[in-house]
């Protein structure tokens, strides 16, 4: 099994929090976030537990109890995912959205968001565009980052319409 741009966080579980993999199996992780799950009893962080086979480009906020093998690079590990509260964040489903400084955000592999049959994720799960293939730009996990808007980037949307208007001798004040 394989898991690509997957966020998984927030879950409680005695044996891997977040993900438990039996003795004998293995689970592929690709451009994903494993953080935040915690031992129900204990309170303590529990992402993981049995063997994942890294494809590069994974954050995974704590390891114990974790065997990571694979092709670890591009791997964040002991970082916090800053990722913001379960929430409507667009799309059909409730999403944990990326924080401004989240060190998952355009550190994905740099040759872009794919599933397990190389075939390019161009949607996040709320169904976001994701930076074209091949991009830089992809985060990890399953939301996308939005850019955060500014005051100059309002104003210059503001006189693109206005240069739009005038172009088109339409003026109304």
């Amino acid at each position: 099994m394989e898991l690509a741009n997957t966020t998984i966080a927030g879950n409680d579980a005695s044996n891997g929090g977040g993900v438990y993999v039996e003795p004998a199996g293995t689970l592929e992780v690709r451009n994903s976030i494993i953080a935040n799950n915690i031992h129900p009893t204990t309170a303590d962080p529990n992402n993981c537990e049995g063997t994942l086979d890294s494809l590069v480009h994974n954050l995974i906020e704590t390891t114990a109890g974790c065997t990571i093998l694979g092709n670890t690079t591009g791997n964040i590990t002991g970082e916090d995912p800053l990722l913001d509260v379960l929430a409507d964040n667009g799309g059909e489903t409730m999403t944990l959205a990326l924080l401004e400084g989240s060190p998952a955000i355009n550190a994905g592999d740099p040759l872009g968001c794919v599933d397990p049959d190389g075939v390019p994720l161009d949607k996040d799960q709320r169904g976001i565009l994701r930076p074209s293939y091949r991009s830089p730009d992809c985060d990890m996990g399953a939301v996308e980052a939005l850019p955060e808007l500014s005051i100059g980037m309002l104003q210059w949307a503001a006189l693109m319409c206005v240069t739009v208007l005038l172009r088109g001798r339409r003026l109304s004040l």
